[in-house]
């Protein structure tokens, strides 16, 4: 059965991203909602670096900010499970607002299978929660705040991961990602950073 990872309550180093796109037609956020619903959109709309707001001792491969990045590391595992289906583009962060120092490359990833993976209708109500109006924001909200890795009563459409690795669930918030088996396995050794919560679905 697929695994959810959700962004735990430790966050990364800040990120501030380098201002990069606005025009009269809205916000660079409301043109990535197609990005955090696990659709391909253009590297215009995404951001192309930023800085650290506070020093770091040391950034993680695999971080879930509200812009997913990860390594070229991260990247190659990624694709040796799904090739040719997620769009990667150059991150650079800057050691602070003023500096032109890199202090890490990284990539920002466009998870591009939107699917419809949690079944509400079978799931425990405690679980998850309806928000938003369902337009401009998303349908349900899972609720789970734990991470003591314990399998969790959450209900899923299994034959709609069958032939998919990562994707995102267009009525979930973003920052809540389902993997397969093999992505999950794959992806291990960077998911236990902190920065993740990780259930297996029953």
């Amino acid at each position: 059965m697929p695994y959810l990872v959700k962004k735990s309550n430790v966050f990364p180093p800040h990120i501030v991203d380098d201002p990069y796109w606005q025009d009269e037609w809205g916000s660079r956020y409301t043109m990535m909602l197609p990005y955090f619903d696990g659709c391909p959109i253009g590297p215009k709309f995404l951001p192309k670096g930023g800085y650290l707001e506070a020093d770091a001792n040391s950034l993680a491969s695999f971080v879930p900010l509200p812009t997913w990045l990860c390594t070229a590391e991260v990247k190659d595992v990624i694709e040796s499970v799904e090739p040719d289906v997620h769009r990667f583009h150059p991150f650079a962060v800057r050691r602070n607002e003023t500096s032109q120092e890199v202090v890490q490359e990284y990539l920002t990833i466009n998870f591009c299978n939107s699917l419809k993976v949690f079944n509400p209708n079978t799931t425990d109500p405690k679980l998850f929660k309806k928000v938003g109006n369902g337009l401009v924001f998303n349908d349900l909200q899972i609720n789970i705040n734990r991470a003591d890795g314990i399998p969790i009563n959450l209900a899923i459409h299994e034959d709609v991961m069958q032939e998919h690795h990562a994707a995102l669930d267009p009525r979930i918030g973003f920052g809540s990602l389902f993997l397969s088996d093999a992505m999950h396995d794959a992806l291990l050794p960077y998911l236990n950073n902190g920065h993740f919560w990780v259930f297996k679905t029953v």
